[in-house]
């Protein structure tokens, strides 16, 4: 946990092409777009359509979430919290789960208590009780490294609520950090993948970008 934070603390800003892929309920939706990030909490994503045309513009300030529709000339402005995303585009997805897969850290969210540690051969596994206490959390490390490889998400009865896949890490500016996560939720057959190009950090951003 010491590594993840250490990387986690190295990175003050970050600018990235993102490509973004979701499937679920028989529908497609692929977005490309630019992400900038600067501590401690400020994000904005600029959505391009197929013809680089921009498509949606979200904004996030400490506490507060504004995403303007371009083609539609809507503005949402709403209080920035887990469930917004599933009030706003019926996406079950958490607002911390999106920042723990852009730093591959699912202890951002501060849950360090009672962990149970056990290790195989090539990796270690890290169980807690989630914050929603009708879950339990899996998070798979692996030794080579210290990179998370898998964070899953299961209900008392063992089945698999959410689990992301970090994958094709790399050393951005010192910090190794993975290119793509995977975030598939298999109740409702949802697969999201977030892959970074050409990132950048600890670079200086205008004013312009967030």
């Amino acid at each position: 946990m010491a590594t993840l934070k250490t990387r986690y603390d190295l990175v003050n800003t970050m600018r990235t092409f993102i490509n973004f892929r979701m499937e679920s309920g028989g529908k497609r939706e692929e977005v490309r777009g630019i992400l900038n990030y600067e501590k401690p909490e400020k994000l904005s994503v600029y959505g391009m359509g197929p013809f680089n045309e921009p498509k949606v513009i979200a904004l996030i300030v400490e506490q507060t979430l504004q995403i303007y529709f371009v083609a539609e000339n809507e503005l949402i402005k709403d209080e920035l919290t887990d469930d917004i995303l599933k009030r706003i585009f019926d996406i079950d997805l958490r607002i911390s789960d999106i920042r723990s897969a852009i730093f591959a850290n699912p202890f951002l969210d501060g849950n360090i208590n009672d962990l149970k540690l056990e290790n195989y051969q090539d990796e270690y596994v890290i169980s807690r009780k989630s914050k929603d206490e009708n879950y339990h959390e899996e998070i798979l490390i692996l030794t080579k490294g210290i990179v998370v490889d898998k964070w899953r998400i299961k209900n008392s009865q063992g089945e698999m609520i959410q689990e992301i896949t970090f994958s094709k890490y790399k050393e951005v500016g010192g910090v190794l950090r993975p290119l793509k996560a995977m975030i598939y939720r298999p109740l409702d057959n949802t697969k999201i993948s977030i892959e970074s190009v050409n990132p950048e950090i600890n670079i200086k951003l205008s004013k312009n970008n967030l």
